[in-house]
């Protein structure tokens, strides 16, 4: 009787924890966004509307540049995670095939690389919008972005400041 019990108690915190992580794993990387992109654009337009000083006219132009754009990359955005998905199957079967990996890598980086020049071309036809001294800010707080990256960026196994052995040098 305590054997069944305790059996019993096992298999539900296993059913509860894998509902739990099947729960978390569909909202991270499954469900659709639920926000409006016009929403985002509204908040993204506050950010910018106080050091760029636009007018309500600019304002909704860079909206309409926005929404358009957001519809012309959701595709690629698809087409990216899809692959990333078929990678990751690929991935772990017992014996890979490196050269489907290669395939789907090269793919991603081409469907990347088409949606950075999407991202580029938005960004030019905001600064159409702009006056001269607008367009300087505008774009220099894109500067300042990248920049906050550092050349580094995504190579910081060992915290912040990179990898112990770099730090001596």
């Amino acid at each position: 009787m305590k054997k069944n019990t305790s059996l019993a108690i096992l298999i539900l915190l296993f059913v509860v924890n894998v509902s739990a992580l099947a729960t978390l794993s569909y909202n991270r990387w499954i469900r659709e966004r639920e926000s409006d992109i016009g929403q985002e654009f509204e908040v993204a337009a506050q950010i910018l509307e106080n050091p760029l000083d636009l007018t309500s006219v600019q304002v909704d132009r860079m909206k309409d540049i926005r929404l358009t754009f957001e519809n012309d990359a959701a595709e690629l955005r698809k087409q990216i995670y899809d692959l990333r998905m078929e990678l990751m199957v690929e991935t772990r079967k017992p014996e890979p095939d490196l050269a489907r990996i290669d395939e789907f890598i090269e793919k991603i980086s081409l469907l990347q690389s088409h949606l950075q020049k999407k991202v580029i071309r938005n960004m030019l036809k905001d600064g159409e919008v702009l006056n001269h001294a607008q367009r300087n800010s505008y774009f220099s707080m894109f500067e300042e972005n990248v920049r906050s990256w550092g050349p580094g960026r995504g190579q910081q196994r060992g915290g912040r400041r990179g990898p112990r052995w770099q730090r001596n040098r």
